[in-house]
């Protein structure tokens, strides 16, 4: 059995072309998140839509999330202790904390703290793995492998491959698709070693 997919996209969405899109192709029990402003990512506002969706599924689902969208679904996860909701996650190309506030991007409140300290960092108690790019110019390669480790998720090295994004020429992306087809195997492997 296929587990439902809950696509998160990051700041500024994931337009026609994205692999997130194209990804929504590829399985048929694959749903995005649909209540977020993805031009404004306020991790409260972001994080809370998650939850609510997480508290109205009946059964566990895999996250697939990108960029801002990975901060918004570890936060929601670890803040509300959701991990019964969620049998796996598949974080692509963190963005850095830093690089937001309460209010938004950092760049548009420039003298507010980041989000850095009210984030929701430690362990997350499900399976799961980060893509992380060695050039991605949101989140510092060393820095996305250590939120990796916090999280408890396994890191896959994506090389040189900018921001996982349509500028970075990703759209129809199959090894994303292994990725997946990776996190259920291990899911089912769980559920059958518990039977």
């Amino acid at each position: 059995m296929i587990d439902k997919i809950l696509v998160i996209p990051g700041y500024k969405g994931s337009p026609n072309g994205h692999w997130q899109t194209w990804l929504q192709t590829q399985y048929p029990n694959t749903e995005r998140i649909k209540a977020i402003d993805h031009h404004k990512p306020i991790l409260s506002q972001w994080s809370a839509q998650i939850q609510q969706y997480l508290d109205q599924q009946t059964l566990p689902i895999i996250i697939v999330a990108h960029s801002f969208g990975c901060l918004a679904a570890l936060d929601a996860i670890a803040r509300k202790q959701l991990q019964s909701k969620v049998s796996g996650v598949l974080f692509v190309a963190p963005a850095s904390p830093y690089r937001f506030t309460s209010y938004g991007h950092k760049a548009d409140f420039p003298n507010e703290r980041s989000i850095v300290e009210t984030l929701t960092i430690r362990a997350l108690g499900v399976l799961g793995t980060m893509v992380v790019s060695r050039n991605d110019p949101w989140m510092n390669y060393d820095h996305a492998c250590c939120l990796a480790s916090d999280l408890g998720l396994l890191t896959y090295d994506a090389g040189y491959v900018g921001h996982i994004n349509i500028e970075s020429g990703h759209g129809p992306w199959p090894e994303v698709k292994a990725l997946i087809d990776d996190i259920q195997l291990q899911v089912q492997r769980d559920v059958n070693s518990f039977k």
